[in-house]
């Protein structure tokens, strides 16, 4: 059983809602899905909702016998002993606003005198600053503006700060194609600021599973170095996590490595990844054309780049060097 309430929910993501499950009110929906078609389903939401919030709970085998998770919301899933809660932000202070005051012509005219009093008292203290009260009096009247100051210089203007193109190139390796069964085994990722790598993240990652020969042939990464190098996923996923921050994402089959992210954050209570993205073999779709397929490795021939090892950071470094002949 799965329930989806939305809010501010586009006709094109209801559309998609409806091929499978059942909307028995506005925003709220039922039904009965796999825990695939379930992930790509809330990835879909979570991808295409971008002002409205949204929720999912569904039927799972835990002490609960349900699990939930929230899009654009406040409240937040929180791990509490094995007991998923909702922690509810503080109720933030009323802060009384700020009216203007108004004055009579009268008074307006005697609290302009007392603050062209109080300016001149300051600028009297200089000895390079010569001026009266009746001349700063005479020129403001007459030319309804601040009286101009002999020695005093006009103030600069600040520059304004230098807008950076910054953005992180990621990258997963799993036990397989199915997030809902198989695992992610390594996380990657590149840091790239005006075009230049300034730093990178690589991180291996235990699996619970032993490790299928074919992902071993084809990444050459053995159950041993897992065991003897790689991390938890929790403590992984949340170095990755902090690694990206809140920089654009450019990876390549965006929707797989999403997928398989999106799940793990859900699983440890860690928020939903919302960052800008860009998947890269959109890109390619638009742009090239006389390519068998739109594989990396196919890419990266294509512009006569040499492909390495199938690793993450490796590829991130790759993908890296065919996002910059497509941009």
């Amino acid at each position: 059983m799965i329930v989806i309430t939305l809010t501010s929910c586009p006709p094109k993501l209801r559309g998609d809602l409806s091929k499978w499950l059942c909307e028995i009110n506005t925003g709220v929906y039922v039904g009965n899905l796999s825990a695939r078609v379930r992930d790509e389903l809330w990835l879909r939401v979570c991808e295409n909702l971008d002002k409205g919030k949204a929720t999912m709970v569904y039927s799972s085998n835990n002490e609960q016998h349900l699990e939930f998770c929230v899009h654009n919301g406040e409240w937040i899933p929180t791990d509490f002993d094995g007991i998923t809660l909702m922690k509810r932000p503080l109720a933030k202070p009323i802060e009384k606003e700020n009216k203007p005051e108004y004055y009579s012509k009268a008074g307006n005219w005697y609290r302009g005198i007392s603050r062209r009093k109080a300016k001149l008292s300051v600028l009297q203290s200089q000895p390079e600053v010569e001026v009266t009260l009746a001349e700063s009096s005479q020129c403001s009247e007459e030319k309804n503006e601040s009286p101009k100051i002999i020695g005093q210089e006009k103030p600069t203007i600040s520059s304004k700060k230098q807008v950076t193109n910054s953005y992180v190139i990621i990258d997963i390796e799993t036990t397989g194609l199915k997030a809902a069964e198989d695992e992610i085994i390594e996380l990657a990722a590149l840091k790239i600021i005006d075009g230049m790598e300034t730093d990178s993240f690589s991180c291996l990652v235990q699996s619970e599973k032993k490790l299928p020969s074919p992902i071993t042939q084809l990444t050459g990464i053995t159950q041993e170095l897992l065991d003897s190098q790689g991390k938890k996923l929790q403590l992984g996923l949340k170095d990755f996590l902090d690694f990206i921050g809140e920089e654009k994402i450019i990876c390549h089959n965006l929707s797989f490595d999403m997928t398989f992210l999106q799940k793990a954050c859900r699983k440890f209570g860690y928020p939903v990844i919302k960052n800008l993205s860009e998947d890269t073999v959109k890109i390619a779709r638009k742009k090239i054309e006389d390519v068998s397929d739109y594989k990396l490795a196919t890419l990266a021939s294509y512009f006569g780049f040499e492909a390495q090892k199938h690793r993450a950071l490796e590829d991130c470094r790759l993908l890296f060097k065919v996002y910059k002949k497509m941009i």
